[in-house]
């Protein structure tokens, strides 16, 4: 005589289980969103630093040829653009 015995047991998740999952992953997308959210903001600040940074050096590659040439001009070319000197 065979005795069959059948699990009819599903293997699966509770949904007090699923509840702390949902719960854990919202308390991380709380504290990780404000970190992610001022990205934009400190590209363009990264943005006009650079811009400011490349008129600084610019000016001092403009200052530079001024200084070195004799008589002193009243414009030098730097890079292709055309930097016009004014006397105070």
């Amino acid at each position: 005589m065979k005795v069959s015995i059948k699990n009819n047991a599903q293997g699966g998740f509770t949904l007090i289980e699923l509840i702390v999952v949902i719960v854990i992953l919202g308390i991380l997308a709380a504290t990780a969103l404000p970190k992610f959210a001022n990205l934009g903001g400190d590209a363009r600040i990264a943005t006009l630093n650079a811009a400011r940074g490349a008129l600084n050096a610019t000016a001092s590659m403009a200052k530079g040829k001024y200084l070195v040439t004799s008589p002193a001009p009243t414009s030098v070319n730097v890079e292709g653009n055309l930097i016009t000197f004014q006397t105070a």
